[in-house]
């Protein structure tokens, strides 16, 4: 539903401003199912004649800036960086990155990171913390994205 509205309007725009061709980099993450936005990109461009959505898998040549580690499935804001220990906020901790195919950079908490609270030693790794602040903050698996991500309960 989510895709299907952005290119509905992408589409829409596309057709009244002369553009022959609609793409997207949406599959850029790994999470995304690539049928599933070419679907909705090519149902979104099919009312239009002349105007044409063109499909090019983007992983392909972005391959080198997508981080390939697993990230986490809940990500915390700042606010919610709290150590389980002793409630420490992020300033506290210490992110040990781990994860060999983490593209450098990569500012997302992933599963083989390990989290180091200085205040009071809590250790653990980025899939445990992870699982620990979405149940905390009350979060559940996302249905849309397959799991691999989270939205408040």
């Amino acid at each position: 539903m989510c895709f299907d509205m952005r290119f509905e309007r992408t589409a829409l725009y596309a057709h009244e401003h002369g553009f022959p061709v609609i793409t997207s980099c949406l599959g850029l993450s790994r999470w995304k199912d690539m049928e599933q936005i070419n679907g909705s990109g090519v149902r979104a461009a099919a009312p239009y004649d002349g105007l044409e959505y063109w499909d090019f898998n983007w992983r392909t040549i972005m391959s080198e800036v997508v981080c390939g580690a697993k990230h986490t499935q809940f990500q915390p804001t700042d606010e919610q960086w709290l150590c389980p220990g002793c409630g420490a906020n992020n300033e506290s901790f210490h992110i040990d990155e781990n994860a060999s195919d983490a593209v450098e950079g990569c500012e997302k908490i992933h599963d083989q990171d390990v989290v180091h609270c200085f205040k009071c030693g809590y250790s653990a790794t980025g899939k445990t913390l992870s699982a620990k602040m979405k149940k905390k903050y009350n979060h559940v698996t996302c249905p849309t994205c397959k799991g691999h991500g989270t939205v408040p309960a």
